[in-house]
């Protein structure tokens, strides 16, 4: 006697796609969510990459007006910098506004102050540059480069200095600022790859704790630790006032707050 093998019924097969369905779409989503998050990121970080370079080449500018002082540049970095923080709603008025942009500023200015956050270098003119200066510079009353009659100066380079006079008077501006990240799961992801887990290494004696900080110095693993990502930016402009070597000096806490002058070396902000 032969059997005979009736087909699964349409009810079955539906189940079973519908089945499947939901399994591919379990595998697949983490990997959209993923890709829809960096995707977001890397939108948040291009627009700050952009903001900062806008306000590097204003900070540049300020140093090239002010004798290259650097409270000046945070003032313009600060201006510059602000539309990254700058808050309010499609309704508020235009005083609402004003302090809005006010408030931004205030909190740029803060972060300078506070330190671990944004970093300036003047990678042009180096300390050996400023043989060039002049004594008593009628324009500052005291020793700076000057910048006038360039063209009829002396263009070999003195003993000492790296460049000519001509081109001591570029000011190279480096900024680094460490930029906040706020898209979930890669605020944690992103610091834990360049600096590693060591608790996943606590319980495995055969592991290997190998973080990823090749080039990386201790300003920039701080600013990873905190969940942020170094950004750099460089302007370079002609002085048209005359240049001042302002020594170092940290910026004081308290308030209100005493502005530092003089930028930080390569080793500082790397």
């Amino acid at each position: 006697m032969s059997h005979i093998l009736l087909p699964r019924n349409r009810s079955a097969r539906r189940h079973e796609q519908r089945a499947q369905t939901v399994i591919e779409f379990i595998l697949i989503f983490p990997v959209m969510l993923l890709l829809l998050f960096g995707a977001l990121q890397f939108a948040l970080i291009y627009k700050a990459k952009t903001t900062l370079n806008y306000a590097t080449f204003i900070a540049a500018r300020a140093a090239t007006l002010n004798n290259g002082k650097r409270e000046q540049v945070n003032q313009a970095f600060s201006r510059g910098l602000s539309p990254l923080y700058v808050s309010f709603s499609s309704g508020s008025n235009v005083l609402e506004k004003v302090e809005a942009v006010h408030a931004a500023r205030e909190k740029v200015l803060g972060e300078i102050q506070a330190g671990g956050i944004v970093c300036m270098e003047r990678l042009n003119p180096i300390n050996e540059d400023f043989g060039y200066e002049i004594p008593n510079h009628p324009d500052v009353g005291g020793p700076a480069i000057p910048v006038d009659n360039l063209v009829y100066r002396e263009s070999t380079i003195t003993s000492g200095a790296h460049v000519s006079i001509q081109d001591a008077t570029l000011f190279k501006l480096k900024v680094t600022y460490c930029y906040q990240l706020y898209v979930p799961y890669l605020n944690t992801v992103i610091p834990k790859w360049f600096l590693g887990d060591p608790e996943e290494y606590a319980n495995d004696p055969d592991a290997t704790y190998q973080p990823h900080l090749a080039g990386i110095g201790s300003f920039k693993q701080s600013c990873i630790a905190n969940r942020s990502i170094p950004l750099t930016s460089v302007a370079i402009m002609r002085m048209q006032s005359a240049v001042v070597n302002e020594a170092y000096v940290p910026a004081a806490s308290g308030s209100p707050a005493i502005p530092g002058e003089g930028y930080e070396t390569a080793a500082q902000c790397s």
